[in-house]
């Protein structure tokens, strides 16, 4: 068994992994098709548009899709 760890999954997805209580591990694969439908859908938009992986904390409350901290 190889204990290489592959460039890619060929799959869009966001993974978290929880490492103790203080630290997590994410990675974040977007494939090229994936890119193409965000290009194709953002037109003209995609030559400022940038990838970016946003974290809330909604511990606290009853989370509603709109009221994260």
């Amino acid at each position: 068994m190889s204990s290489n760890i592959p460039d890619h999954y060929g799959r869009t997805e966001l993974v978290l992994m929880v490492m103790d209580p203080l630290h997590l591990f994410a990675y974040w694969e977007v494939t090229p098709e994936s890119l193409r439908e965000a290009q194709d859908a953002l037109g003209a938009e995609m030559a400022c548009a940038r990838a970016i992986v946003r974290f809330y904390n909604i511990s606290p409350v009853h989370f509603t899709g709109t009221n994260a901290h």
